[in-house]
């Protein structure tokens, strides 16, 4: 193979060709970075240029190529390019230079690769990339198929034991379920709110770290375990409802809810969000009473095919003083309430079903030691009859934790705790529940602008939100 550096030249914009096709993808983003960088920077490296046959072919600078014909057609004046030509001696020699020049934006998969080089006798192992290795092995011996979805597709959130809420992706959906208007802070006085927040790095919940945080239960996480453990048009029972949050994407699921909470001011104020459900059939049902006493509501026919809560977290946040308020009670108290709430909840969950918990230990305020909530959760759902089944580490944002938890360590040796714990609990068979939930359908579909534009958009064949992942 030959390829040698010839001479260096000028040429005008439209003498040169595009040679990489389809091989690099690149994103607006991209050639708006490529674009600032020609305005810093101009022209100090060159294109390189494989001349043939009376054609300039770019084999480097294809991004700079794309972003100068675009800032042409906005009536820029574009001046001579300078070029260094490469003398290649055939195609196959210019296409495997190419191929080793790996450039800041765009981004290169097996398959573009696999397009670019399929009329081409170069072995797979030939391909080394200064920006790392593609593997085209199973491109070889299979054609990919074009319509497998992607684990987020698919599950939502990829299905691993470690759910990431600080990723971008993770964000931006909140943000999407947000502005929809869920308000799930309301029902609480100033009094807990200021509670709350002088305790906004201990909240539970996946709530991250700042006072406008600190009540709302995190919407993605609700409609992933939705989406994860109860089947479509199901039925969802919440023993510790809280604020409105999980009432309302269930709704948006296209699932009936039913939440109990002994406040009547969070009731009130869950009731009143329910506007944002309006024209939904699926509008969630929340009700005054305490939980423990939920089957002289439900009677003993009530069944669902999903229970699914965050209790208080023992005593770190105290809701209200009114008798059978757990978290008021001392913990053998707490204990011996929560357990028999939990046992009259499963018995309302029909048989190969789930139940899921999102909880998180607790200090003991006087002695500062753990309670061993979470293992005293998975104790109490044992001794309902239920199956322990998956355990999830739900990871939030620091928030504030990132300023205390030097602090904190070096005075008390206390480790900063940014995660919460997410028990998965299986009554009955565990392979007929996962049958019961094999055919997981998640619909992505619409424009986020318009979507949010039209709240109907929200709901067409079980769709949630406009895309999530796009």
């Amino acid at each position: 193979m030959r390829i040698t550096c010839e001479t260096k030249d000028t040429l005008p914009l439209s003498a040169l060709t595009e040679f990489q096709g389809g091989l690099k993808k690149r994103t607006a983003e991209d050639t708006k970075k490529i674009e600032k960088s020609i305005n810093d920077y101009g022209f100090a490296t060159p294109f390189f240029v494989w001349r043939h046959d009376g054609i300039n072919s770019v084999l480097d600078g294809h991004g700079r190529l794309q972003t100068l014909k675009e800032m042409q057609k906005r009536g820029e004046e574009i001046p001579a390019l300078p070029v260094v030509y490469i003398d290649c001696a055939n195609e196959a020699a210019a296409k495997n230079l190419l191929l080793r020049i790996c450039s800041t934006y765009g981004e290169m998969t097996a398959q573009t690769v696999r397009d670019f080089i399929k009329e081409l006798e170069i072995a797979f192992d030939d391909i080394r990339l200064p920006c790392g290795t593609i593997d085209l092995t199973p491109l070889d011996k299979k054609k990919m198929d074009d319509t497998k979805k992607t684990l987020r597709q698919q599950f939502l959130v990829p299905p691993f034991s470690v759910l990431d809420t600080r990723q971008g992706y993770w964000q931006d959906r909140k943000k999407q379920w947000k502005s929809i208007g869920i308000k799930s802070e309301e029902g609480r006085d100033n009094k807990m709110l200021k509670h709350l927040k002088e305790n906004a790095s201990k909240v539970n919940g996946g709530a991250e770290n700042t006072l406008s945080e600190v009540s709302i239960f995190d919407p993605v996480l609700c409609e992933t375990m939705y989406t994860w453990f109860c089947m479509p048009h199901g039925s969802v029972l919440d023993p510790f409802a809280g604020g409105s949050v999980r009432g309302i994407v269930a709704s948006y699921k296209h699932m009936k809810y039913t939440g109990f909470d002994i406040r009547p001011e969070q009731v009130e104020a869950n009731e009143k969000q329910k506007v944002i459900c309006d024209g939904n059939e699926y509008a969630p049902q929340w009700i005054c009473k305490d939980s423990a006493k939920m089957s002289e509501v439900l009677g003993g026919g009530e069944m669902y095919d999903f229970v699914f809560s965050c209790p208080p977290y023992a005593d770190l946040e105290k809701y209200s003083d009114i008798d059978g308020d757990i978290s008021n009670m001392d913990y053998p108290q707490f204990l011996e309430t929560y357990r028999a709430i939990i046992k009259a909840a499963v018995s309302h969950l029909k048989d190969n079903r789930f139940a899921v918990f999102v909880v998180g230990e607790v200090r003991n305020k006087k002695t500062g030691e753990y309670y061993n909530f979470v293992p005293d959760t998975i104790k109490a759902f044992e001794d309902a009859g239920l199956k322990y089944y998956n355990e999830i580490i739900l990871l939030n944002v620091a928030g504030g934790k990132a300023y205390t938890a030097g602090h904190d360590a070096k005075k008390s040796r206390k480790i900063a705790k940014v995660h919460q714990n997410i028990l998965a609990f299986v009554k009955g068979d565990a392979d007929e529940a996962a049958k019961i939930h094999e055919q997981v359908l998640v619909f992505l579909k619409g424009n986020s602008k318009e979507a949010n534009a039209d709240l109907g958009d929200f709901r067409v064949d079980n769709c949630i939100l406009p895309e999530m992942f796009e």
